[in-house]
């Protein structure tokens, strides 16, 4: 069909939709280390530049997804990333 879901409207997703993101996050990301990361929008990263904020997640590999409300957060073996 070609109705986008609302992720591509740039809507919040709804609470269901973030926790099917999350599981499929689990399946695809666990594991996996980070080669390159692209800022799309400088003004979601918090406290840090969008430089150093690359820089952390360079090379970190992602050993748990979970969620807090809306906000889906990734565990590196260094520590976490909330998005």
């Amino acid at each position: 069909s070609g109705k986008k879901s609302s992720l591509h409207q740039n809507k919040m997703p709804e609470l269901p939709e973030v926790e099917t993101i999350k599981r499929d996050l689990e399946k695809t990301v666990v594991g996996q280390t980070i080669l390159e990361t692209y800022v799309h929008d400088t003004m979601v990263v918090r406290n840090l530049s969008a430089k150093r904020f690359k820089e952390s997640l360079a090379k970190q590999t992602i050993v748990r997804v979970d969620r807090r409300g809306k906000a889906i957060i990734f565990e590196m073996k260094s520590g976490c990333f909330r998005t």
